[in-house]
């Protein structure tokens, strides 16, 4: 009886160990950031994104421009927006429409919280007037989002991407300015911009342009990108 027992317990302990298996398979290729900054990043005043394309590099707004980034509230009385002509539609026309998807990092209820806005395609809309034509994904869940000192660590899942496709990137270091979700963009990657490709790679870590014109926090100084 007792070795009877034994048996099963057995069994049943391989069963678990398979379906967790299973269940780390189902994830997918992974995405793994690690990004650096000058001084200690604070979510309270700064916002840091993962801008992603499929077909082209990322425009990125550039230094010390408004960023309405597609979903976001943001202040449609700011005279930087107000000076564009067609107001937000000059950001998707010159910018959001070259983004396929992005992941913004902020605070929520005082703690890190990641976010995945997608096109639904592989690009926002040129045409779209209204922000709130894009919400946040209710699927999306970070694996892992680690805030320390100066460090963000990102890793999520690449099952909403199609395997096998090239990823274009940029990251982005945004100030909140106007008490809504949207600000000042303060830093992005200086060099030729990256792309990974969807199957398992070590990246190595880079090193971007250091400038104390800006603020420490949303100064990127450093980064690395690995598909696990």
């Amino acid at each position: 009886m007792l070795k009877r027992l034994f048996v099963i317990a057995m069994l049943l302990l391989l069963c678990t160990g398979c379906a967790r298996l299973v269940t780390d398979k189902s994830k997918g290729l992974i995405f793994d950031l690690t990004l650096t900054t000058r001084d200690t990043i604070d979510l309270s005043k700064y916002r840091y994104y993962l801008v992603m394309s499929l077909t082209q590099n990322p425009v990125i707004a550039p230094f010390s421009e408004y960023f309405p980034a597609p979903g976001a509230l943001f202040d449609t009385d700011n005279s930087l927006l107000k000076a564009k002509t067609g107001g937000l539609q000059f950001y998707y026309q010159n910018y959001f429409s070259t983004w396929s998807d992005y992941i913004v990092v902020s605070q929520k209820n005082g703690t890190a919280n990641a976010q995945l806005f997608s096109s639904g395609g592989v690009r926002f809309d040129p045409n779209t007037t209204l922000n709130s034509t894009y919400t946040a994904s209710t699927s999306f869940t970070p694996i892992l989002l680690q805030v320390s000192g100066n460090q963000l660590r990102l890793q999520f899942s690449l099952n909403f991407l199609a395997s096998g496709v090239r990823v274009n990137y940029n990251l982005v270091a945004v100030e909140i300015t106007d008490g809504s979700e949207s600000g000042i963009v303060w830093d992005s990657i200086d060099n030729a911009t990256p792309t990974v490709l969807m199957s398992q790679t070590t990246g190595t870590p880079f090193t971007d342009l250091t400038s104390f014109e800006i603020p420490g926090p949303v100064d990127i100084v450093s980064y690395q990108v690995s598909i696990l």
